[in-house]
């Protein structure tokens, strides 16, 4: 499509809000399909510039006046959380910051800004994003997602075949450093070669890009082949669940405990050695794998000695 028609949104946010009504009604009253979705409009205003920019705007506004008329007929009164994640269902456009595509409930713009990685390398542009977040006119604020294709490439990490593998396992680390939100990739399986085996390259040189997932039938296989830059997202996502359970485990000692340990500034020092900004050190794999036991060590001194690993934090 290149065009985004309000019936066709109101037509997606429909479907999602009956669905998930019926689901409630058949008694589970915890399912909630806004959660984790997102509308991603690729093929009409991707990376904007020019007119573009303006095609932007106007599906954001389209977007927030659909979700809101849906949000309103069918969860208004009776599930104000599904009303809430209906309105929050983030609008991910693929630009960095830029001060022409601030926008609001009214007239439209980024809802939730997805920067390349090198967006995200200094602390000056990490905070440019946060000012973002943190001082949105928006009802339901602006999200910070981030993403690779053919770009960047080295020194930045990516998801290139002829990158180092630590790279990909890395990305998770220091998205939950860095507070982003989300991470999307433009696609896994990209073709247009007859054998993707011999010939990778086929999407602006880059090798291995919109390539995660490779056709089996080469091998005999019905279906879908994994590919190990797959598997070590996978790895690194898993971290990124490590870490998370860590700042709760900080979160859940000072409610028990009357104190005020800041999470990011306790586990500031895990990352250290990791990578500088958004420049992962790439022949460090032996040290990665060290950390990670550091961190796994750490879980299980919270589940068994809370105050020692607050204090193992500390004197790291």
């Amino acid at each position: 499509e290149r065009s985004l028609s309000p019936e066709r949104v109101t037509q997606v946010l429909t479907a999602l809000a009956e669905k998930n009504i019926q689901l409630r009604q058949a008694g589970d009253m915890e399912i909630d399909l806004f959660r984790k979705a997102a509308f991603y409009l690729g093929s009409i205003c991707d990376e904007p510039a020019g007119s573009r920019m303006q095609t932007a705007r106007d599906c954001d506004l389209i977007i927030t006046q659909c979700k809101r008329e849906v949000a309103d007929k069918y969860f208004k009164d009776q599930y104000p959380d599904l009303y809430d994640s209906c309105m929050k269902v983030p609008h991910i456009v693929t630009s960095g910051y830029n001060a022409q595509m601030v926008g609001s409930d009214t007239v439209g713009g980024v809802q939730t800004w997805c920067g390349q990685f090198q967006t995200w390398h200094s602390e000056e542009q990490r905070q440019t994003y946060y000012d973002r977040r943190d001082n949105s006119e928006r009802e339901y604020g602006e999200g910070l997602w981030w993403y690779g294709c053919e770009s960047p490439r080295y020194p930045f990490p990516s998801f290139h075949m002829d990158d180092d593998g630590i790279v990909t396992r890395i990305i998770p680390w220091m998205m939950f450093e860095y507070d982003v939100e989300g991470m999307l990739y433009w696609c896994v399986n990209y073709y247009q070669t007859e054998d993707i085996y011999t010939y990778p390259s086929v999407f602006l040189d880059t090798v291995g890009d919109g390539q995660l997932l490779y056709p089996g039938a080469k091998f005999d296989v019905f279906g879908p082949l994994s590919s190990r830059r797959l598997e070590s997202i996978r790895e690194g996502l898993e971290d990124y669940e490590y870490l998370w359970m860590i700042e709760n485990a900080i979160v859940a000692y000072n409610e028990a405990n009357g104190t005020e340990h800041d999470p990011k500034v306790l586990m500031d020092k895990l990352y250290t050695g990791l990578y500088e900004g958004m420049i992962p050190e790439r022949d460090n794999s032996e040290f990665f794998a060290q950390r990670r036991m550091e961190i796994l060590k750490l879980l299980e001194q919270f589940g068994n000695d809370p105050a020692g690993a607050i204090e193992t934090l500390i004197n790291r």
